[in-house]
């Protein structure tokens, strides 16, 4: 059926009117600066990078880092955890979020909820490190930590942990981002690991989940099950934090299998994580700041939230539809 170029077609008027709201939610920020974000959520004292988002208690929570503002930004200097809370993915708030073990500011990173308690895993000294929270703001530290040792797994560095459950089979999965030689540019010595755990504190031997050869350390992977098929997300192929790709399996373990389009997006929307509300599952990602704000400018490690991203019915092609 063609349509006139004029037309308002219902589809393209769903667009308009889901511009129009966001236009009518305002600017999040009103500082006189152009650089300001107007629309997309920007930390007021610093940078935002490698989102974390989940569902809870009926709201959204983006747990994410952050970096200062200049002068005091330099690389990962000032790196923290935070969270910002929306419930309609529009107007967001700030919420402040404190680690009571000393040295580690960022631990908000694999997260979920089990028994209405937080459970959140993180890269410490010495392995992977459990906090838990019961009201998503304070963690308290697992006083047995690590619960996954460095030691235990024959890789040079084994770092980004996320955690989902498989309800097939009641267990949690942890899926690792590795490095699996010092002797290798990590550019070519990246792999998926991952091990299992039934009570999120025992966890089994850690694993080789996907190793296609020739690639780098894959940036905040993550594995969930969508429509009957598994999909493996994480970020490679590039030297920098962007361009999220996948792999596709019809069972947990594999074989993954290469999509004709394999990316989320480009390489601006940084180390994209999902998460879901029980009834859609999203794709939240960062954009960052370029190097003296110019758009030939090097890509810098941090920026404001993207525009959110639903998943579709993905039979081996794009599956992503931009919101609302």
């Amino acid at each position: 059926m063609l349509i006139q170029q004029n037309a308002w077609h219902p589809a393209r008027l769903k667009v308009v009117l889901g511009l129009l709201v966001l236009m009518a939610a305002g600017p999040i920020y009103t500082q006189a600066d152009d650089l300001v974000p107007r629309v997309h959520f920007k930390p007021k004292d610093g940078w935002l990078g490698d989102v974390h988002p989940i569902f809870w208690r009926n709201e959204w929570h983006v747990y994410y880092l952050e970096v200062p503002h200049e002068p005091m930004r330099h690389g990962l200097h000032g790196i923290h955890s935070a969270d910002v809370v929306s419930s309609d993915l529009i107007h967001w708030n700030e919420h402040p979020v404190y680690q009571e073990e000393p040295n580690r500011p960022w631990w908000l990173i694999a997260n979920i909820i089990q028994d209405g308690t937080l459970y959140s895993f993180y890269n410490g000294e010495d392995g992977i490190h459990l906090s838990v929270s019961t009201d998503g703001k304070t963690g308290r530290p697992y006083l047995k930590n690590p619960v996954i040792s460095y030691d235990s797994v024959d890789v040079a560095q084994l770092r980004d942990p996320s955690v989902w459950k498989n309800e097939e089979t009641g267990e949690f999965w942890m899926v690792l981002a590795a490095k699996k030689s010092t002797e290798v540019h990590h550019f070519y010595s990246g792999a998926f690991y991952y091990t299992t755990s039934k009570d999120l504190i025992h966890w089994n031997p850690v694993k080789v989940l996907y190793d296609p050869g020739g690639i780098n350390v894959p940036e905040c992977p993550e594995m969930f099950k969508l429509n009957g098929r598994y999909y493996l997300l994480g970020s490679w192929g590039t030297d920098r934090v962007g361009m999220g790709r996948y792999r596709i399996s019809d069972h947990p373990h594999g074989p993954w299998r290469r999509c004709r389009t394999e990316s989320i997006d480009g390489t601006d929307i940084s180390a994209p994580n999902t998460a879901s509300d029980g009834k859609r599952r999203l794709f939240f990602g960062w954009i960052p700041t370029y190097s003296g704000n110019v758009d030939y400018g090097a890509s810098e490690w941090g920026g404001h939230l993207a525009f959110l991203v639903k998943s579709g019915l993905p039979q081996m092609a794009p599956f992503t539809a931009a919101l609302p």
